[in-house]
Protein backbone atom coordinates (compact mmCIF):
# COMPACT_ATOMS: atom_id res chain seq x y z
CA UNK A 1 0.00 0.00 0.00
CA UNK A 2 1.22 3.39 -1.02
CA UNK A 3 0.10 5.26 2.70
CA UNK A 4 -3.31 7.16 3.13
CA UNK A 5 -4.25 9.06 0.13
CA UNK A 6 -6.04 13.09 1.48
CA UNK A 7 -7.39 16.45 0.86
CA UNK A 8 -7.32 16.85 -2.91
CA UNK A 9 -5.50 13.98 -3.83
CA UNK A 10 -8.26 11.66 -2.24
CA UNK A 11 -11.29 13.89 -4.28
CA UNK A 12 -9.35 13.92 -7.46
CA UNK A 13 -8.91 9.99 -6.97
CA UNK A 14 -12.49 9.44 -6.03
CA UNK A 15 -13.48 11.87 -9.57
CA UNK A 16 -11.82 8.90 -11.33
CA UNK A 17 -12.72 5.97 -10.22
CA UNK A 18 -16.44 7.24 -9.78
CA UNK A 19 -16.12 8.12 -13.25
CA UNK A 20 -14.55 4.80 -14.12
CA UNK A 21 -17.57 2.71 -12.54
CA UNK A 22 -20.10 2.82 -15.50
CA UNK A 23 -23.57 1.76 -14.08
CA UNK A 24 -24.25 -1.94 -15.91
CA UNK A 25 -26.83 -2.07 -18.36
CA UNK A 26 -30.29 -2.78 -16.86
CA UNK A 27 -31.65 -5.78 -17.02
CA UNK A 28 -34.96 -7.12 -17.81
CA UNK A 29 -35.58 -8.02 -14.48
CA UNK A 30 -33.98 -4.71 -12.78
CA UNK A 31 -37.28 -3.15 -11.31
CA UNK A 32 -35.50 -0.10 -9.98
CA UNK A 33 -36.12 3.08 -11.89
CA UNK A 34 -33.59 5.14 -13.86
CA UNK A 35 -31.86 8.02 -12.42
CA UNK A 36 -33.59 11.21 -13.20
CA UNK A 37 -31.69 13.37 -15.86
CA UNK A 38 -30.22 16.04 -14.50
CA UNK A 39 -32.44 18.71 -15.92
CA UNK A 40 -35.38 16.86 -13.89
CA UNK A 41 -32.70 17.17 -10.48
CA UNK A 42 -31.84 20.39 -11.07
CA UNK A 43 -35.91 21.18 -11.20
CA UNK A 44 -36.28 18.66 -7.70
CA UNK A 45 -33.54 20.32 -6.02
CA UNK A 46 -34.65 23.88 -6.69
CA UNK A 47 -38.07 23.24 -4.87
CA UNK A 48 -36.60 21.14 -2.21
CA UNK A 49 -34.28 24.12 -1.17
CA UNK A 50 -37.64 26.13 -1.46
CA UNK A 51 -39.28 24.37 0.77
CA UNK A 52 -36.57 23.91 3.16
CA UNK A 53 -35.31 27.50 3.38
CA UNK A 54 -36.09 27.68 7.19
CA UNK A 55 -34.20 24.64 8.00
CA UNK A 56 -31.06 25.52 5.85
CA UNK A 57 -31.29 29.13 7.38
CA UNK A 58 -30.82 27.80 10.66
CA UNK A 59 -27.80 25.42 10.22
CA UNK A 60 -25.15 26.45 12.15
CA UNK A 61 -22.68 23.80 12.73
CA UNK A 62 -22.82 19.70 12.56
CA UNK A 63 -25.51 18.96 14.78
CA UNK A 64 -27.76 20.83 12.90
CA UNK A 65 -26.59 19.63 9.44
CA UNK A 66 -27.25 16.31 10.89
CA UNK A 67 -30.56 16.83 11.80
CA UNK A 68 -31.43 18.59 8.51
CA UNK A 69 -30.35 15.20 6.59
CA UNK A 70 -32.97 13.27 9.27
CA UNK A 71 -35.48 15.42 8.23
CA UNK A 72 -34.76 14.96 4.59
CA UNK A 73 -34.41 11.27 4.85
CA UNK A 74 -37.98 10.98 6.52
CA UNK A 75 -39.60 13.01 4.09
CA UNK A 76 -38.22 11.12 0.86
CA UNK A 77 -39.19 8.05 2.53
CA UNK A 78 -42.32 9.34 3.50
CA UNK A 79 -43.01 10.30 -0.38
CA UNK A 80 -44.12 7.91 -2.63
CA UNK A 81 -45.53 9.41 -5.54
CA UNK A 82 -42.81 11.81 -7.02
CA UNK A 83 -39.57 9.63 -7.93
CA UNK A 84 -37.57 12.42 -8.97
CA UNK A 85 -38.35 14.49 -5.73
CA UNK A 86 -37.71 11.47 -3.97
CA UNK A 87 -34.47 10.86 -5.24
CA UNK A 88 -33.34 14.07 -5.02
CA UNK A 89 -34.32 13.92 -1.43
CA UNK A 90 -32.22 10.71 -0.41
CA UNK A 91 -29.45 12.40 -2.63
CA UNK A 92 -29.60 15.69 -0.07
CA UNK A 93 -29.98 14.09 2.87
CA UNK A 94 -26.82 12.02 1.52
CA UNK A 95 -24.71 14.60 1.20
CA UNK A 96 -26.24 16.65 4.16
CA UNK A 97 -25.29 13.71 6.56
CA UNK A 98 -21.89 13.06 5.28
CA UNK A 99 -20.83 16.92 5.55
CA UNK A 100 -22.38 16.74 9.21
CA UNK A 101 -19.77 13.13 9.50
CA UNK A 102 -23.44 11.28 9.95
CA UNK A 103 -22.69 8.36 8.70
CA UNK A 104 -25.64 6.28 9.59
CA UNK A 105 -27.86 8.50 8.29
CA UNK A 106 -25.51 8.82 5.22
CA UNK A 107 -25.31 5.34 4.31
CA UNK A 108 -29.14 5.09 4.88
CA UNK A 109 -29.57 7.44 2.20
CA UNK A 110 -27.21 5.46 -0.22
CA UNK A 111 -29.08 2.23 0.66
CA UNK A 112 -31.99 3.88 -0.05
CA UNK A 113 -30.90 5.10 -3.62
CA UNK A 114 -28.89 2.07 -4.63
CA UNK A 115 -32.48 -0.07 -3.82
CA UNK A 116 -35.03 1.86 -5.79
CA UNK A 117 -32.70 3.40 -8.29
CA UNK A 118 -30.60 2.22 -11.00
CA UNK A 119 -27.57 3.97 -9.52
CA UNK A 120 -23.73 3.35 -9.08
CA UNK A 121 -24.26 1.90 -5.38
CA UNK A 122 -19.72 1.17 -5.25
CA UNK A 123 -19.54 4.35 -6.53
CA UNK A 124 -21.62 6.54 -4.76
CA UNK A 125 -21.00 4.61 -1.24
CA UNK A 126 -17.10 5.82 -2.17
CA UNK A 127 -17.92 8.91 -2.11
CA UNK A 128 -20.12 9.21 0.66
CA UNK A 129 -17.98 7.28 2.94
CA UNK A 130 -14.85 9.65 1.93
CA UNK A 131 -16.55 12.78 3.14
CA UNK A 132 -17.70 11.45 6.62
CA UNK A 133 -14.59 10.38 6.99
CA UNK A 134 -12.77 13.77 6.11
CA UNK A 135 -15.32 15.51 8.09
CA UNK A 136 -15.92 13.42 11.40
CA UNK A 137 -14.09 13.97 14.35
CA UNK A 138 -12.26 11.78 16.52
CA UNK A 139 -15.60 10.37 18.39
CA UNK A 140 -17.10 10.11 15.26
CA UNK A 141 -14.31 8.91 13.00
CA UNK A 142 -14.49 5.44 14.43
CA UNK A 143 -18.36 4.59 13.49
CA UNK A 144 -17.50 4.94 10.21
CA UNK A 145 -15.68 1.65 10.09
CA UNK A 146 -18.38 -0.98 9.80
CA UNK A 147 -19.33 0.88 6.73
CA UNK A 148 -16.10 0.93 5.56
CA UNK A 149 -15.58 -2.89 6.07
CA UNK A 150 -18.89 -3.56 4.27
CA UNK A 151 -17.76 -1.34 1.91
CA UNK A 152 -14.71 -3.15 0.98
CA UNK A 153 -15.83 -6.33 0.90
CA UNK A 154 -18.36 -5.28 -1.64
CA UNK A 155 -15.86 -4.17 -3.70
CA UNK A 156 -13.40 -7.30 -2.76
CA UNK A 157 -16.86 -9.37 -4.07
CA UNK A 158 -17.29 -7.75 -7.39
CA UNK A 159 -13.39 -7.64 -7.69
CA UNK A 160 -13.07 -4.28 -7.75
CA UNK A 161 -9.53 -3.90 -5.87
CA UNK A 162 -8.92 0.08 -6.76
CA UNK A 163 -12.47 0.67 -4.65
CA UNK A 164 -11.09 -1.75 -2.08
CA UNK A 165 -7.75 -0.08 -1.83
CA UNK A 166 -9.49 3.10 -1.59
CA UNK A 167 -11.83 1.83 1.32
CA UNK A 168 -8.70 0.14 3.34
CA UNK A 169 -7.22 4.09 3.10
CA UNK A 170 -10.31 5.62 4.19
CA UNK A 171 -10.38 2.84 7.03
CA UNK A 172 -6.53 4.32 8.26
CA UNK A 173 -7.36 7.62 7.69
CA UNK A 174 -10.88 6.93 10.47
CA UNK A 175 -8.82 4.88 12.57
CA UNK A 176 -5.71 7.50 12.61
CA UNK A 177 -8.49 10.31 13.86
CA UNK A 178 -9.55 8.19 16.49
CA UNK A 179 -5.94 8.08 18.16
CA UNK A 180 -6.90 4.06 18.88
CA UNK A 181 -3.98 1.97 18.64
CA UNK A 182 -5.87 -0.88 18.62
CA UNK A 183 -8.40 1.06 15.83
CA UNK A 184 -5.23 1.75 13.76
CA UNK A 185 -3.31 -2.05 14.18
CA UNK A 186 -6.31 -3.33 12.04
CA UNK A 187 -6.81 -1.00 10.26
CA UNK A 188 -3.14 -1.76 9.05
CA UNK A 189 -3.86 -5.37 8.88
CA UNK A 190 -7.22 -5.42 6.92
CA UNK A 191 -4.89 -2.75 4.59
CA UNK A 192 -2.58 -6.01 4.28
CA UNK A 193 -4.74 -8.48 3.64
CA UNK A 194 -6.76 -6.35 1.23
CA UNK A 195 -3.46 -5.76 -0.53
CA UNK A 196 -2.60 -9.57 -0.77
CA UNK A 197 -5.95 -9.92 -2.09
CA UNK A 198 -4.92 -7.21 -4.91
CA UNK A 199 -1.46 -8.51 -5.53
CA UNK A 200 -3.01 -12.44 -5.87
CA UNK A 201 -5.69 -10.93 -8.43
CA UNK A 202 -3.27 -9.54 -11.09
CA UNK A 203 -3.14 -12.32 -13.48
CA UNK A 204 -6.93 -12.72 -13.04
CA UNK A 205 -8.54 -10.78 -15.66
CA UNK A 206 -6.17 -12.05 -18.27
CA UNK A 207 -6.25 -15.79 -17.23
CA UNK A 208 -10.01 -15.27 -17.66
CA UNK A 209 -9.60 -14.13 -21.24
CA UNK A 210 -7.17 -16.93 -22.30
CA UNK A 211 -9.65 -19.52 -21.01
CA UNK A 212 -12.38 -17.61 -22.94
CA UNK A 213 -10.07 -18.82 -26.01
CA UNK A 214 -8.91 -21.81 -25.28
CA UNK A 215 -11.25 -23.41 -21.90
CA UNK A 216 -8.46 -25.89 -21.29
CA UNK A 217 -5.66 -23.49 -20.50
CA UNK A 218 -3.88 -24.99 -17.42
CA UNK A 219 -2.70 -22.25 -16.20
CA UNK A 220 -4.88 -20.02 -16.76
CA UNK A 221 -7.43 -22.82 -15.42
CA UNK A 222 -5.07 -22.72 -11.82
CA UNK A 223 -4.80 -18.59 -12.11
CA UNK A 224 -8.48 -18.65 -11.87
CA UNK A 225 -9.60 -21.40 -9.85
CA UNK A 226 -6.68 -20.76 -7.14
CA UNK A 227 -7.64 -17.29 -6.60
CA UNK A 228 -11.09 -17.39 -6.28
CA UNK A 229 -11.09 -20.92 -4.23
CA UNK A 230 -7.77 -20.49 -2.15
CA UNK A 231 -7.46 -16.46 -1.84
CA UNK A 232 -11.58 -15.57 -1.90
CA UNK A 233 -12.76 -18.68 -0.26
CA UNK A 234 -15.08 -18.84 -3.40
CA UNK A 235 -14.91 -22.81 -3.61
CA UNK A 236 -17.45 -22.64 -7.13
CA UNK A 237 -14.16 -22.21 -8.61
CA UNK A 238 -12.89 -25.88 -7.70
CA UNK A 239 -13.76 -26.95 -11.26
CA UNK A 240 -11.06 -24.84 -13.04
CA UNK A 241 -8.70 -25.75 -10.36
CA UNK A 242 -9.11 -29.09 -11.07
CA UNK A 243 -8.29 -28.66 -14.78
CA UNK A 244 -4.94 -26.51 -13.74
CA UNK A 245 -1.41 -26.85 -14.14
CA UNK A 246 -0.54 -27.46 -10.44
CA UNK A 247 -0.29 -31.52 -9.61
CA UNK A 248 -1.33 -31.24 -6.16
CA UNK A 249 -4.21 -28.69 -6.20
CA UNK A 250 -5.40 -30.37 -9.39
CA UNK A 251 -6.06 -33.40 -7.32
CA UNK A 252 -7.56 -32.18 -4.27
CA UNK A 253 -10.22 -29.82 -6.50
CA UNK A 254 -10.51 -33.28 -8.67
CA UNK A 255 -11.44 -35.49 -5.08
CA UNK A 256 -13.40 -32.30 -3.85
CA UNK A 257 -15.79 -32.08 -6.61
CA UNK A 258 -16.25 -36.00 -6.88
CA UNK A 259 -17.29 -36.44 -3.16
CA UNK A 260 -18.74 -38.55 -0.81
CA UNK A 261 -21.49 -40.28 1.27
CA UNK A 262 -19.18 -42.25 3.52
CA UNK A 263 -17.61 -40.52 6.39
CA UNK A 264 -14.55 -41.92 6.38
CA UNK A 265 -14.38 -40.49 2.79
CA UNK A 266 -14.95 -36.95 3.52
CA UNK A 267 -12.47 -37.03 6.10
CA UNK A 268 -9.85 -37.74 3.36
CA UNK A 269 -11.27 -35.02 1.71
CA UNK A 270 -10.68 -32.63 4.28
CA UNK A 271 -7.37 -34.54 5.31
CA UNK A 272 -5.98 -33.77 1.72
CA UNK A 273 -6.90 -30.07 2.31
CA UNK A 274 -5.45 -29.63 5.83
CA UNK A 275 -2.11 -31.31 4.68
CA UNK A 276 -1.80 -29.07 1.78
CA UNK A 277 -2.48 -25.92 3.69
CA UNK A 278 -0.07 -27.32 6.54
CA UNK A 279 3.01 -26.00 4.07
CA UNK A 280 0.91 -22.49 2.86
CA UNK A 281 0.68 -19.40 4.55
CA UNK A 282 -1.65 -16.38 4.71
CA UNK A 283 -4.99 -16.18 2.57
CA UNK A 284 -4.21 -19.64 1.00
CA UNK A 285 -3.70 -21.40 4.38
CA UNK A 286 -6.53 -20.11 5.81
CA UNK A 287 -9.19 -20.65 3.28
CA UNK A 288 -7.60 -24.41 2.56
CA UNK A 289 -7.99 -25.00 6.42
CA UNK A 290 -11.79 -23.66 5.98
CA UNK A 291 -12.35 -26.23 3.06
CA UNK A 292 -10.85 -29.10 5.41
CA UNK A 293 -13.19 -28.30 8.27
CA UNK A 294 -16.34 -27.67 5.87
CA UNK A 295 -15.79 -31.53 5.41
CA UNK A 296 -14.78 -32.68 8.89
CA UNK A 297 -18.23 -30.74 9.86
CA UNK A 298 -19.88 -33.12 7.10
CA UNK A 299 -18.11 -36.23 8.72
CA UNK A 300 -18.06 -35.93 11.78
CA UNK A 301 -21.46 -36.82 13.44
CA UNK A 302 -20.94 -40.32 11.93
CA UNK A 303 -17.25 -40.94 12.51
CA UNK A 304 -16.36 -42.62 15.87
CA UNK A 305 -12.99 -43.41 17.94
CA UNK A 306 -10.20 -42.34 16.98
CA UNK A 307 -10.96 -41.12 13.41
CA UNK A 308 -13.54 -38.78 15.37
CA UNK A 309 -11.21 -37.08 18.17
CA UNK A 310 -8.80 -36.33 15.28
CA UNK A 311 -11.51 -34.48 13.75
CA UNK A 312 -12.25 -32.61 16.83
CA UNK A 313 -9.03 -31.46 17.66
CA UNK A 314 -8.57 -30.02 14.18
CA UNK A 315 -12.15 -28.12 14.05
CA UNK A 316 -11.04 -26.82 17.44
CA UNK A 317 -8.02 -25.74 16.31
CA UNK A 318 -9.00 -23.92 13.25
CA UNK A 319 -11.84 -22.17 15.45
CA UNK A 320 -9.10 -21.25 18.44
CA UNK A 321 -7.17 -19.69 15.31
CA UNK A 322 -10.07 -18.04 13.59
CA UNK A 323 -12.15 -17.24 16.35
CA UNK A 324 -13.51 -14.17 14.61
CA UNK A 325 -15.10 -16.55 12.44
CA UNK A 326 -18.18 -19.19 13.58
CA UNK A 327 -18.41 -20.83 10.16
CA UNK A 328 -14.99 -21.79 7.91
CA UNK A 329 -14.13 -19.08 5.08
CA UNK A 330 -15.62 -20.43 2.25
CA UNK A 331 -18.55 -19.69 -0.05
CA UNK A 332 -19.54 -22.44 -2.92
Amino acid sequence: MTGIVRGASLALLLAALIASVAAAPPSTQDARLPVPDPQTRAKAAKLIAELFQTDLMQIKNAADEAAYAAKLLKAATDTADDPAGRFELFEEARSSAAHAGDVETAMQAVGQISQAYRANGLGLAAQTLSVVVAHAGPRDAPRALPYIDNFVGQSVGADRFDLATLGTDLAMDAARKSQDPTLIAQAEAFAKETDSLKAAFEGVPAAGAKLAQNPSDADANLMIGRFYCLYKGEWGALLPLSHGSDPALKDLAAKDLAGATDPHAMMLIGDGWWDWAAVQSGMPRQNARGRAVFWYQKAAPQLQGLSKLVVEHRLFEFSAEHPESATPPHRE
